[in-house]
This record gives C-alpha cells, structure tokens and sequence, in this order.
C-alpha cells in the first residue's frame, strides 16, 4: 500500500500536477486502496484539517489590504513614498520598492500588493520613460517581499500545517524582508544612474509634512499590527480582524462620501476581491492533512527512523 502512494505521488508530480492534487490524490489513493477505514473518518481529517482559528486570518489580511485600497489609502502612500525618495536617481523604482515593503506589510500578499501598487506606479514609470521590461521586473520582485515580512500568508499556512509558532514565523521574517527591499534600492539606483532615468523636483517641507500626514493612516497600520502580535495584545487572527475594522473606519473616514455610502461600497468592492484570491493554499492544507493522516496510519516516520538508527 505504501507503494500505491508513493507510485501515485510520483505519476501526479511526473504530469505536473499542483503539489496540493499531489499529496492529496497520493494520500487519498492509498486509503481507497486499503479499505477498512471509514468515510466519516475521512471527513473528520478534512474537516480537522480546515477548522483551524489561526488560518482565517488568510483572507482577513486579504480583506483589510483590500479596504486599503479602495478607500484610496494606498494612493496616498504611493504619494508619500515619492515626496521621500522621488528626487532621487531613479525615484520611481525606489518608490515602487517602497510602497510594496509598505503594502506587504498590510496585506501579506505578494499578488495584493503587486495588483495594488503596480497599477498606480507602472503607468507612471513608463510616461517617466522607465522600460517597461524594467518596470515589470521590478515591480514583481518588489511584490514578493509581501511573503516574507509579516503579516506573511505562506507564513500562516506554514504555521498551521507545522503547528509551529506564527509569531515566531513573523518576527524571523523582518529582517530577511527590509534587507531585500534594501538590496533591491541598490540595485535600483544603480541601474537607474547608468540609465539616466528622470528623477522627480526635491519637494518642499511643507509638501514633504502635508505627504505624510495624509499617508499616515497607512503607515500605522502596520505598527498597529505587528506591535500588537509582538506585544501579545492579540494572535495573529484578531490583529488580521484588528486591521480589517481599522481599515473599514479609516476608509469612510477618509472618503469623499458619505459614511454610509462609503462603508458600502467599500465592503462591497473589496469583498468581492477578497473572493477571488488563490484557493490552492486552502487546498494545500487541506491535502497536508490528509498526507499527515496516511503518515500516521502507516507509521512511516517510525519506520524511516528505526532504519536510520539500524
């Protein structure tokens, strides 16, 4: 039976299936295969395997970085990060490094933020005179330290299926995630000068105090967050509910309707985004569930190391 699932694993990996598909249809192959196991037993492992409080913080996040943006939040840090660094050789490019270390640490979503960012500041390189290969690149490598630094989604998924700590996951992910925002602003600037790309008019005090104080909002967000997971206020999952309520507040506070008519259509355009993200990860835990069982059922941790030992 053990080859039935490895031969299946194998010939799912071989056709190129998602891994989820993998170790699932590899695990559930073998149980079939076996019989004497019960149905609802099956439906318990798959019902254990989603029930998880700390995995609803997934599309929270999502949710919140969504309000984010529709409530025009994150126009204005994309302003702030200009009025900071635009003047310089390529202002633009370290901008969109900005804004997407900013936004990452939002939404926890590379796909987030690289369709929120990207949208606003690709136009805008390219009337600059930015390559558009460049603009590209850049902006999908700026979007991938949204993985890395906290509130990270693979970093929860990692946690719940590891049953290891998520805290701890996120505080290990802050430096990796600003040393590469840094790395990529070396890079940037460098490229940009050997280029010659335009740079922006060094702003005035004034426009540089006004830029902040609007992006503000959007700057506190992440310090509410992950000051409040580090100082044990509230678990990963109420800090991704914290910043939902908070971006719903901010937002109708700071659009230009009506607060009735702004909390509406804020909810309304964000949710529905919120419902078009990835379902694979939610697959992949799933199917991890399943493989821990059959791993279980099997003993073949056990087996693997009383062989190493002999």
């Amino acid at each position: 039976m053990v080859a039935a699932f490895l031969g299946t694993f194998a010939g799912l990996l071989i056709l190129g299936m998602p891994i989820a598909i993998v170790l699932g249809g590899a695990a559930l192959a073998y149980l079939l295969l076996k019989g004497g196991l019960s149905l609802t037993l099956l439906v318990q492992t798959t019902y254990a395997g989603m029930a998880s409080f700390p995995l609803l913080a997934v599309p929270l996040f999502i949710l919140g970085g969504n309000l984010m943006t529709e409530s025009g939040i994150t126009r204005d840090l994309v302003g702030f990060a200009r009025s900071l660094l635009g003047h310089i050789s390529g202002g633009l490019a370290l901008v969109a490094i900005a804004a997407c270390t900013i936004f990452a640490a939002i939404s926890g979503s590379a796909v987030a933020t690289a369709v929120a960012i990207g949208v606003m500041l690709i136009p805008a390189m390219r009337e600059a005179g930015y390559e558009e290969d460049f603009s590209g690149a850049l902006m999908a490598t700026a979007s991938c330290i949204g993985p890395i630094i906290p509130p990270s989604i693979p970093f929860i998924l990692y946690g719940v299926i590891t049953n290891v700590s998520i805290v701890g996951l996120f505080m290990a992910g802050v430096v990796p995630g600003l040393l590469l925002a840094v790395a990529l602003m070396i890079y940037a600037y460098a490229f940009a000068r050997r280029r010659r790309y335009p740079r922006d008019p060094r702003p005035s005090l004034r426009e540089l105090v006004v830029a902040t104080w609007r992006a503000l909002p959007a700057l506190l967000m992440p310090l509410l967050v992950i000051g409040g997971i580090v100082g044990g206020w509230f678990t990963p999952t109420e800090a991704a509910g914290v910043s939902v309520a908070y971006a719903l507040i901010v937002g109708a506070l700071a659009a230009t309707q009506s607060v009735r008519q702004a909390l509406f259509a804020h909810r309304l355009n964000a949710s529905t985004s919120t419902l078009h993200i990835p379902q694979w990860p939610f697959y992949l835990v799933l199917a991890a569930g399943y493989t821990l069982f059959f791993l279980a059922v099997v003993a073949l941790i056990l087996r693997l190391a009383k062989g190493a030992d002999q």
